[in-house]
């Protein structure tokens, strides 16, 4: 048998259709809570490696879901040594800048598949990251 040239990724099929996102993995039912709830629970399993990915620093003290701040909850916190960073995440290709502007944090990650401007790069403490390039932490 031949198989096609090694690439970074495959087709994932979920059932006979091709899964385009994280959440389409688990079906149509499943909610963004869920989501973030398993990133947080990666994060604190492993949270040498997710804080140094996503640019915070210090040594962790501990990851919290759904914190709440003065006007709504962030996905997961996460406090260091350093700072408290913040990680709003959309599993759409919706921009989370507006809510994560509402949080007092050192560092604020948007994970989401939404592509920012150029403009929105440049942002300081705000970083944007792709579902996808979660399998580079």
């Amino acid at each position: 048998m031949m198989f096609p040239k090694l690439i970074d990724s495959i087709p994932l099929l979920r059932g006979e259709s091709i899964v385009k996102s994280l959440a389409g993995s688990f079906g149509s039912t499943l909610r963004e809570t869920r989501i973030t709830a398993l990133l947080g629970y990666l994060i604190a399993l492993k949270p040498d490696e997710f804080i140094s990915f996503f640019g915070f620093r210090g040594k962790t003290r501990g990851v919290v879901l759904e914190s709440r701040h003065e006007s709504d909850r962030s996905d997961v916190l996460i406090e260091t040594t350093k700072g408290v960073g913040i990680i709003e995440a959309k599993t759409d290709a919706s921009d989370p800048f507006e809510q994560v502007k509402k949080y007092k944090a050192k560092w604020k990650v948007l994970l989401t598949r939404y592509r920012p401007a150029s403009n929105q790069k440049k942002i300081r403490n705000i970083e944007y990251f792709l579902w996808k390039d979660l399998t580079h932490a």
